[in-house]
C-alpha cells in the first residue's frame, strides 16, 4: 500500500477523516469483576489495530477551541498569509468529553463487528459486556447466568471519565509547550509513526522575563513517552500541503492523490479572512513592547496608529527589537519615559501570538483507539478457568 492510502488524514471533498494516532494508547481497566505544507506522513489506523469500529455523533462547534493556528506576521501588501510561517497550539481546555461507552458498534462483518449482531443495543458498554461473557462461557446465549450485569455496565460507563482524563493529560503536555513550529521536530522515526522532537523553541520575544514561560512545559513534553508529534501539525500540514509530488523528501508525502485541495482552500480562505481582519483592527492600536534590556516602549504596527495617537515623534524601526517573528517588519515606537504603558495590551500576546481558530466542519471525523480491559485476565467458572480478553475499539467522533 502507498503512503497516500495509509496516511492518517484522508479527504472526501471538503471533509476530513483524521486518525488521531496520539490518542491511540487510551486504555481503561475494570475495577470490578463478575460476582471491564509539506505533508508530514503518519501511518493511520489499520483494521488489525482494533476489534471493532464504533461511531458517536458530536458537535463540530464543541471542538473549535481545541486547535489554534498562528501566523505571527502579516503584511497586508503581500495578500495571502504565508502558510510556511504557521505555528500550532493545542488547547487542552478545548477538548469536550466524549461518552465513549455510548458509541454504537458498526455492523461490519466479523471479526470487526459486534459480538452479538442481532441485538438492538450495540453500544460499546453492552458490546464489551457481551465480549467478556462470551469469553467466560464460550457463547453469547448464557448471559442470564450472571446477575450483576447492570453493575458491570455501570463500571464500563465509568471508564469514560478515565479515557477523557487520559486525553486531557496528553493534550496538556502539548499545551504546556506553547506554540510549536516545524523546526521543533526532526526526522521521521523508523516505525513511520513518530517524529523525533528537537525542542528548538527559539524565544518569540526579546523580553528576558518571557523566555522561561514555557520552559517547564517544553521539558515535560520532551521527556514524555507519548509519540512525539503534534496532532495539529499532522492535520494542518495534510490540509495545507501542496500537491507537489515531493517524493524525494523522506519526511513528507506528496499531496498528489490525497484530494486535499477543497479543504485546503477552505482553510486558507478562513485564515486569510481572520488574519486580514485582525491586522486591520490593530492598525491604530497602541501596545506595550519590551526590548532585550527590559526597557518598555509604546508600539504601533502602522504609522497610522502613531499619528492617530498624536505621537508624531514616534520612531520607525525593525520589529525584531521586540520579537524574532517581527524581523523585517517596521513598527513605530516611543520610549516609555512617563511610565504610561501600564494597562496597554501586550504586543507579543495580542499581535505575534494571536490565536486563529482551526474550525471543524460538519462531516469531519476524528478517530481514536480505546482499549477496555477486564479486572482479571482469567475467570473461574465452576471447575474451568476462562481467559477474558481486552477489546479495542476504533471510536469515530462523527461531527455534526
Amino acid at each position: 500500500m502507498t503512503a497516500l492510502t495509509t496516511h492518517s488524514v484522508q479527504f472526501t471533498s471538503d471533509n476530513v477523516d483524521f486518525d488521531v494516532v496520539a490518542l491511540a494508547d487510551l486504555s481503561g481497566e475494570m475495577t470490578s469483576s463478575f460476582t471491564f505544507k509539506d505533508i508530514f506522513y503518519q501511518r493511520g489506523f489499520s483494521d488489525s489495530d482494533s476489534s471493532a469500529t464504533a461511531i458517536i455523533d458530536v458537535s463540530a462547534a464543541a471542538y473549535n477551541d481545541l486547535f489554534k493556528l498562528n501566523v505571527p506576521l502579516y503584511d497586508p501588501a503581500a495578500g495571502t498569509p504565508n502558510t510556511d510561517l504557521v505555528r500550532y497550539l493545542t488547547k487542552a481546555s478545548g477538548w469536550t468529553d466524549v461518552s465513549f461507552s455510548n458509541a454504537v458498534v458498526s455492523s461490519a462483518a466479523d471479526p470487526r463487528g459486534p459480538i452479538f449482531s442481532s441485538h438492538s443495543d450495540q453500544s460499546i458498554k453492552k458490546d464489551f459486556l457481551r465480549s467478556m461473557l462470551r469469553d467466560i462461557t464460550g457463547t453469547t446465549r448464557l448471559n442470564n447466568l450472571f446477575k450483576n450485569q447492570q453493575t458491570m455496565v455501570t463500571h464500563i460507563e465509568g471508564l469514560d471519565a478515565s479515557f477523557n482524563a487520559e486525553v486531557g493529560a496528553l493534550l496538556n503536555k502539548i499545551n504546556g509547550a506553547g506554540w510549536l513550529t516545524d523546526a521543533d521536530y526532526d526526522v521521521l522515526q523508523s516505525d513511520s509513526q513518530t517524529y523525533s522532537f528537537k525542542g528548538i523553541f527559539n524565544p518569540v520575544t526579546t523580553d528576558p522575563s518571557d523566555e522561561s514561560d514555557v520552559s517547564a512545559g517544553v521539558a515535560a513534553l520532551y521527556a514524555s513517552t507519548f509519540s512525539k508529534f503534534n496532532p495539529l501539525r499532522i492535520l494542518s500540514s495534510s490540509i495545507l500541503g501542496e500537491e507537489d509530488a515531493d517524493g524525494a523528501d523522506a519526511n513528507d508525502i506528496s499531496g498528489s492523490g490525497l484530494n486535499n485541495s477543497a479543504r485546503r482552500q477552505l482553510l486558507i480562505d478562513s485564515l486569510q479572512t481572520e488574519v486580514e481582519a485582525h491586522w486591520n483592527d490593530i492598525s491604530a492600536t497602541e501596545y506595550v513592547g519590551t526590548d532585550s534590556t527590559g526597557a518598555k516602549f509604546r508600539v504601533w504596527t502602522t504609522n497610522e496608529g502613531a499619528v492617530a495617537a498624536g505621537v508624531n515623534d514616534a520612531t520607525e524601526e525593525d520589529g525584531s527589537k521586540f520579537s524574532t517573528y517581527l524581523d523585517g517588519y517596521n513598527v513605530y515606537t516611543k520610549a516609555d519615559e512617563a511610565n504610561n504603558t501600564n494597562g496597554l495590551p501586550s504586543l507579543i500576546d495580542n499581535v505575534v501570538d494571536h490565536e486563529y481558530p482551526f474550525e471543524f466542519q460538519a462531516g469531519d471525523r476524528l478517530h481514536v483507539l480505546i482499549t477496555y480491559k477486564p479486572e482479571s485476565e482469567n475467570f473461574d467458572l465452576l471447575s474451568t478457568s476462562s481467559a477474558v480478553s481486552d477489546r479495542t475499539y476504533e471510536v469515530i467522533l462523527n461531527m455534526q
